[in-house]
């Protein structure tokens, strides 16, 4: 029997390297059928309930038929206009259940305005003044109105100039509007609702069904470019959706739509100010999503020498910065199952690395291994990415060049910490052979039970075949032309590390 690198196996070592991959099959196939708890692969929450986890193609699919017999929760009854479930504190005793805001951002002269519409039914601990059977007293609103304003929504709203906060802010006006009042379509209009006329004082409005709408003023002295905001509104409610327009002086406009906290957001971004954030958040979402590092950790694990270790994070990143770049010209198709499909063959390429790095494997395998499934993971970034996107204004191309370069910075620091925890793990608990066997178990196991998870939510989409058309003609000569250029990337590869007298590795060396 031939190994890589010229060597030969003699006839009891035939025996004992059956005997390992038998050994190690074994061990795989009693850790994958463990039950879920017993290895940890999930976190559960206090009521015993898996925990999400962020996870390309996790979420329920939009057309998936539900078991029979199960019926579908119904959503709480919301009012129209409001972007406020109805009775949002008895719904959960403290926060509202989902709150939807509407704000205009705009700098002018020496100050920024910032204009915003929030349900008044999310503003806890305020006591509004009423009459008759709940309807609020207009007349005697103004100081709620204000307290409220200031409390819920101006002190969260932080405003950054040149990296200095500027502040505090100058409440100029809040307003009660109808549910039915459109004028936050424009910020011409939404000024126009806050500074004119009020609603009539006898008008009968429910306070839980009103909308408040406020004006405030930040003193700044630079140009847009270095100002930043940041809309930390997500203490409103479980759920919030901000709907944020950023707009010049000279008319043009830029709408970003965001859950929760979206930390600092730059007004005006430059391209060098968009490489620098989207290196942290390539970074930090590379990090934060476990499939990634855990792929990892397989991908290296019996290769921890420098040459091998380049080469793979080479490779790998090789792989899916095409596939990222494909994706951002609109190569994806637009269908459901697509991230479900994705998020499953993750997965399992975690469990192949897992059980390859159980028997004899060399550095000659595993980087095309690693190019193969970076072109794979690449699909899986491009979900990260697309929900940043919105903050790089114009400067689409920096943006992608700053994430990408921020999930290879992950890998190395990923690499760097988790090699030389291995090595002492090697040296001083377990043989080199048996720790890789173990660690690869428990992450292929992992991976084992989120390859299924993902699996069974992509098989309860409805499959169709696509008509053959025009647009499937070019929808497929662009995937032929993105297979050429994995292909021609392949090839400048091999001639790197193809030659099997520089790059062969054997597990345990």
């Amino acid at each position: 029997m031939q190994l890589p690198g010229g060597s030969r196996v003699t006839k009891g070592g035939k025996r004992r390297l059956a005997g390992r991959i038998a050994a190690s099959g074994v061990l795989a196939g009693v850790i994958f059928l463990l039950p879920a708890g017993v290895a940890g692969h999930q976190d559960l929450g206090g009521d015993g309930v898996p925990a999400q986890e962020s996870f390309p193609g996790s979420e329920p699919p939009q057309d998936a038929q539900l078991p029979p017999g199960q019926e579908a929760l119904a959503e709480p009854e919301a009012v129209p206009g409001l972007g406020l479930t109805q009775d949002p504190v008895e719904a959960t005793g403290t926060l509202a259940p989902s709150v939807t805001i509407q704000a205009f951002v705009r700098p002018e002269a020496e100050r920024l305005r910032v204009l915003v519409r929030v349900p008044l039914g999310a503003l806890r601990e305020i006591e509004f003044p009423l009459r008759g059977p709940g309807y609020l007293d207009l007349d005697e609103a103004d100081p709620a109105l204000v307290a409220a304003a200031r409390l819920w929504l101006a002190d969260h709203f932080e405003v950054f100039e040149d990296g200095s906060r500027v502040g505090p802010a100058l409440v100029e006006a809040a307003r009660v509007s109808l549910p039915s009042d459109r004028s936050f379509a424009s910020f011409d209009e939404a000024v126009a609702n806050l500074f004119g006329p009020p609603i009539p004082s006898g008008t009968d409005l429910f306070w839980r069904q009103g909308l408040l709408d406020i004006a405030l003023a930040y003193p700044i002295a630079s140009e847009p470019s270095s100002l930043e905001v940041r809309p930390a509104w997500n203490h409103l409610g479980d759920r919030t959706t901000t709907m944020l327009r950023v707009q010049t002086v000279q008319g043009d406009e830029r709408v970003l739509q965001f859950s929760g906290d979206p930390g600092t957001v730059r007004l005006d971004p430059r391209w060098y100010h968009v490489v620098g954030d989207f290196l942290r958040r390539g970074a930090i979402g590379f990090a934060e999503n476990a499939h990634y590092p855990l792929f990892l950790l397989c991908l290296v694990m019996p290769f921890r020498r420098p040459f091998p270790l380049v080469g793979l994070i080479v490779s790998f990143s090789a792989g899916y910065t095409i596939t990222l770049a494909a994706s951002g010209f609109g190569l994806l198709p637009n269908v459901l199952w697509f991230p479900s499909l994705i998020g499953t063959l993750i997965a399992l390429s975690v469990v192949l690395l897992a059980l390859g790095n159980m028997v004899e494997v060399s550095f000659q395998r595993r980087w095309p291994a690693a190019f193969v499934f970076g072109a794979i993971h690449g699909f899986g970034f491009w979900f990260l990415f697309r929900e940043s996107l919105q903050f790089a204004g114009s400067h689409a191309v920096p943006s992608l060049f700053g994430f990408t370069l921020g999930t290879v910075a992950a890998q190395v620091a990923v690499v760097a910490a988790a090699v030389p925890l291995m090595e002492f793990l090697f040296r001083k608990a377990v043989s080199e052979r048996t720790g890789i066997i173990l660690l690869s178990a428990v992450l292929g196991h992992s991976a084992w039970h989120w390859m299924t998870d993902r699996g069974s939510l992509l098989l309860q989409h409805q499959f169709q075949w696509p008509a053959l058309d025009l647009f499937f003609v070019a929808s497929a000569m662009r995937w032929f032309v993105l297979f050429l250029i994995l292909a021609g990337v392949a090839w400048l590869l091999l001639g790197l590390f193809g030659r099997p007298e520089r790059t062969a590795v054997r597990v345990g060396t």
